[in-house]
């Protein structure tokens, strides 16, 4: 018969030894204690969810996004530079063109399409509007509103830049000759559309940088 110390001995060893398995199951499963490759394959396939391909396609992606917008900035910056200088070309060469509407107005009577009456009264109109946008774009605090009214006034004359490339109308008196080509003709209808952008641009709020 077994007395009760040997019952204590055998079942503090059963004890010991169910122990030491359990350790000797969880140290197998340990990625710790597989090889080197198996051990890259499971960080690979458990904290990534991209492929090497994908990966290098997502990291070309950022470089370019990156690169897009260095180039985006630098764009802004030069165009925030030249906002003010091209203000100030763009002011006085309204009110150059208004004065010669009155100096030669018989230059322009001749590019006023002929559905329009009073050829010569729409000639002054439209130089004392290119005299009155041209200095309130120069004030700041009226500049919002002659941007929109160079952009109304642009869109008002346009019917004559095409009446004069459409009808081949020759300038009598302009010096030079007023025989324009083609290309200066249909020129100027797109030209028109970058004028109107750019008097579009100074319709944004100002900043306080543009403001001093």
């Amino acid at each position: 018969m077994w007395s009760a110390s040997d019952y204590a001995s055998r079942l503090t060893r059963s004890t010991v030894a169910a122990s030491s398995l359990r350790r000797s199951a969880r140290n197998a499963n340990s990625p710790r204690s597989r090889p080197i490759s198996s051990r890259v394959v499971y960080v690979h396939s458990v904290g990534s969810h991209h492929s090497l391909p994908e990966t290098a396609l997502l990291c070309r992606r950022t470089k370019l996004f990156h690169l897009c917008e260095k180039y985006s900035l630098t764009m802004n910056q030069v165009l925030h530079r030249l906002k003010r200088p091209l203000l100030y070309l763009m002011g006085p060469a309204y009110v150059v063109a208004g004065i010669l509407h009155f100096v030669v107005p018989e230059l322009y009577v001749q590019i006023v399409p002929p559905v329009f009456p009073a050829a010569l009264a729409l000639v002054y109109l439209s130089g004392l509007a290119e005299i009155a946008v041209g200095i309130g774009l120069l004030i700041p605090r009226t500049r919002r509103y002659a941007a929109w009214a160079t952009v109304a006034l642009l869109i008002a004359i346009f019917p004559a830049n095409i009446y004069m490339a459409t009808h081949g109308v020759v300038i009598e008196g302009l010096p030079g000759g007023g025989d324009p080509s083609d290309l200066v003709r249909w020129g100027r209808l797109p030209l028109q559309g970058v004028l109107i952008l750019w008097a579009l641009w100074y319709t944004q709020p100002p900043i306080a940088a543009d403001q001093q």
